[in-house]
């Protein structure tokens, strides 16, 4: 009869929770063996089908708990790193609030013909956010009264059975009542692209502002101010520019 040393009760203690079907980690946790040893000792031991799915199960639960880990790691980090930036932001000033408005209202606005701007200031944008950003600009740095300011609304066509539940959200986010939302557009197929804004659900909303082409022509001048500060520029190429353009 074979001597009993402490090497193989410890191998035939392996061997039988391996027949239970542990896994290697697990009967780590019971015995702590090298997982070389452990390779060495069951590479032998067949499994049950019982066994086989109980494994496959635990690697896959596993790795979700990594992956699900992994992510938790990843949003904590994108939530420090937003609150850090969010606080380099200090009280914004009067001149920093006209040109960030300047240039967002310059990035949202097709170049007009010289003859447009008699139309006034308009503004469009499906995001709620810059919508608001661009009303406090007007009443600020444009000196805009609010019965000055009319809403256009375009919506698909598909959507027009919740043109009540658009209009309100409009109404909440603006704060501006029904009368200053006089006209809403239908148009034929989806307003969106094939992968729509986050906001694109509400339709596109374009502010109006009443008698404002002396505004629309400040503006443009401010910005002919930027492209002479970055580019030389002077007004006339500006124009010239545009005429081309526009042809």
């Amino acid at each position: 009869m074979p001597i009993q040393t402490p090497q193989t009760s410890k191998k035939h203690s392996v061997m039988e929770l391996r027949a239970r079907g542990m896994s290697y980690s697990e009967i780590q946790r019971i015995i702590p063996v090298p997982k070389s040893t452990l390779s060495m000792w069951l590479r032998k031991i067949e499994f049950s089908e019982t066994h086989k799915f109980r494994l496959k199960k635990k690697r896959l639960q596993a790795g979700l708990a990594a992956t699900e880990k992994r992510q938790k790691e990843r949003r904590q980090k994108i939530f420090e790193i937003r609150q850090s930036a969010s606080q380099d932001i200090k009280q914004i000033t009067k001149r920093e609030l006209w040109l960030s408005g300047l240039l967002l209202y310059w990035s949202c606005s097709p170049m007009r013909k010289i003859n447009e701007y008699r139309e006034g200031v308009r503004f469009s944008n499906s995001n709620p956010d810059l919508v608001k950003f661009f009303l406090k600009w007007l009443m600020e740095i444009g000196d805009i009264e609010r019965d000055d300011i009319f809403f256009d609304l375009f919506v698909s066509e598909a959507d027009k059975r919740r043109e009540s539940f658009i209009i309100s959200n409009w109404m909440r986010i603006t704060d501006f009542s029904m009368k200053f939302f006089p006209r809403i557009y239908y148009l034929k197929g989806k307003t969106g692209r094939k992968h729509p804004p986050r906001f694109s659900d509400l339709g596109l909303l374009q502010i109006r502002v009443k008698g404002s082409a002396l505004l629309q022509r400040q503006i443009d001048g401010w910005i002919n101010g930027i492209l002479n500060q970055f580019w030389g520029m002077s007004e006339r190429e500006r124009q010239r520019r545009e005429r081309l353009l526009s042809k």
